[in-house]
């Protein structure tokens, strides 16, 4: 195995492209059923259309927002999972859980733009959201 093999399968790679994000994604339910063919099937399409229509920078920053890395790591089994939520608030812009490399989408977006803009909203700006988020937390714990 090459140097820089390895270093993919530890690290990651920097070529983020949509197929390659694809090929390690599986899509679910609220229930955490797999989606294949269903009344989900709308939403799964809409942002595989978005996802494709993405620049490589905010490919790199997708990957972040759901994972904490801007690398697609390949090795070890690592899956992105979509989990697609039909009974969601329809303004609820996308969520992530870094941990789980998991995306909270809602099922009820009535666009490709409506998804991308919301997407794009989330991508732009998870770390002031993160941040408020925190700051709140932080202040209600203490009393503040």
């Amino acid at each position: 195995m090459s140097t820089l093999a390895i270093e993919a399968s530890i690290s990651g790679v920097h070529d983020i492209t949509a197929e390659g994000i694809l090929k390690i994604t599986q899509f679910f339910d609220e229930y955490y059923y797999e989606i294949e063919f269903s009344e989900y099937h709308k939403t799964k399409d809409q942002f595989i259309a978005v996802l494709k229509s993405l620049t490589e920078k905010q490919l790199s920053m997708f990957m972040k927002f759901i994972s904490g890395s801007n690398r697609i790591r390949e090795g070890f089994n690592i899956k992105i999972k979509v989990e697609i939520n039909r009974h969601s608030d329809t303004n609820k812009i996308p969520s992530s859980a870094t941990c789980f490399r998991k995306l909270n989408l809602d099922g009820n977006y009535s666009s490709e733009e409506e998804l991308k803009n919301k997407l794009l909203y989330a991508l732009e700006n998870c770390n002031e959201i993160a941040e408020t988020y925190n700051n709140y937390t932080l202040d209600a714990d203490f009393g503040l």
